[in-house]
């Protein structure tokens, strides 16, 4: 079964039920949409006025990952945070969607999706530390 959502450019994208599930604001909107009505009719839309297409389709593609990743390709998320790390493929994927990072992290704060918006936050304090590392490196030099 998919919960089809309206993004803002009014387009409707069909998500999986089982990856709604992994996004907190679509999921709690799905089933309070089921509870009212009995179901979820098929051409009925949850608006998402707020997220891309192309940011969601970045949402979904994290989350498609994130659901079949086994624990020692995931992300470390224990213990203090100055301690955690991204896994290889949450690098790379933030790497390869940087022209729209910074959609995806309001998405993650829209969509209540507490993972993701861990997973940047690592993300932001690895780019920080590294152009830090980056300015030390330069001020040898001169």
């Amino acid at each position: 079964m998919f919960i089809r959502i309206r993004t803002n450019e009014n387009v409707i994208l069909e998500i999986a039920e089982d990856i709604v599930s992994l996004i907190p604001l679509l999921s709690d909107t799905a089933n309070g949409l089921s509870q009212s009505d009995g179901e979820i009719e098929q051409d009925e839309a949850i608006d998402l006025n707020k997220v891309t297409s192309e940011t969601l389709q970045a949402v979904i593609e994290w989350c498609n990952y994130h659901k079949i990743c086994t624990p020692e390709n995931d992300n470390r998320m224990e213990g203090p945070r100055s301690t955690w790390q991204l896994c290889q493929w949450d690098r790379a994927f933030f790497l390869e969607k940087r022209r729209i990072y910074e959609d995806i992290m309001e998405a993650a704060i829209i969509l209540e999706m507490d993972n993701l918006s861990d997973a940047c936050s690592v993300y932001n304090a690895q780019l920080f530390h590294d152009f830090q590392d980056y300015g030390e490196s330069l001020s040898f030099r001169y």
